[in-house]
């Protein structure tokens, strides 16, 4: 008796791993959805109408997401990085190339919300894994970060372990979101006068590379602030808690 439940239990968790990794098997150049909660729907770069997704859905590039409210969405990709969005995040996956040994070439951009990120380590391959905003692009090849984009277009970038570097970059539409400036009554105006040559902007401003416990805050224009470090204990919300929790989970 104790030997056939030794088998039976032997079984189960050989049938419980084929599940975990045929779960986790994604095809090249795709995502797939492996937690949802809420709502969220996506507009396929292919075109069509606005699909609701779930669980098990597969994403590809040039695919964009929109999360409800209250909502919460993991996509592990081909290389195994995972990757995860708060509720009201809109993002759009530009890249999901992998080649196995060769290349990676994944980027992810926010429109607005909250991301997570777990990188798998790529060692000797070209290319690389970015998540970028209106106003920055964040690059890693193997780390645990994340990000916030804001409305105002300002953004804020965490890092939990290795290295990211932040480039910051002025929002295309900037100017025209402030609208046309409203036209004043005629008055007189004084003369010329000399002003300042214009100012030189260093790399710091619109560069910073943060490490573990570290974050970078950029502005709206896209100027990045100086790497400062943060309070584990104070950072620990209920989105870091999820997070931190299901990477124990993650490949």
């Amino acid at each position: 008796m104790a030997k056939k439940l030794s088998v039976c239990l032997t079984l189960v968790l050989l049938l419980a791993a084929a599940g975990t990794a045929s779960a986790l098997t994604v095809a090249a150049d795709s995502a797939k959805v492996t937690q949802l909660t809420g709502t969220a729907s996506v507009t396929r770069a292919a075109g069509g109408d606005l699909a609701i997704l779930a669980e098990g859905d597969t994403l590809g590039p040039g695919d964009t997401v929109t999360l409800g409210r209250k909502s919460r969405m993991e996509i592990v990709l081909s290389d195994q990085s995972v990757v995860r969005f708060d509720e009201k995040t809109q993002f759009t996956l530009e890249a999901l190339a992998f080649s196995p040994g060769e290349t990676r070439n994944m980027k992810v951009h926010m429109a607005l919300g909250r991301l997570w990120a777990k990188v798998a380590r790529a060692a000797g391959i070209s290319g690389g894994f970015s998540v970028s905003t209106k106003s920055m692009v964040s690059g890693v090849r193997g780390t645990v970060f994340r990000v916030n984009a804001n409305e105002d277009y300002s953004a804020v970038v965490k890092c939990y372990e290795g290295e990211v570097q932040v480039d910051g970059k002025k929002p295309e539409n900037a100017a025209s979101a402030a609208g046309p400036k409203p036209l004043s009554e005629p008055h007189s105006v004084s003369g010329p006068a000399s002003v300042s040559g214009p100012k030189p902007v260093s790399m710091e401003e619109w560069t910073a590379i943060i490490r573990a416990m570290q974050e970078v805050r950029v502005r709206a224009d896209g100027s990045v602030g100086k790497p400062f470090a943060f309070d584990p204990l104070a950072d620990r919300d209920n989105w870091v808690r999820y997070n931190q929790e299901r990477d124990t989970l993650a490949p």
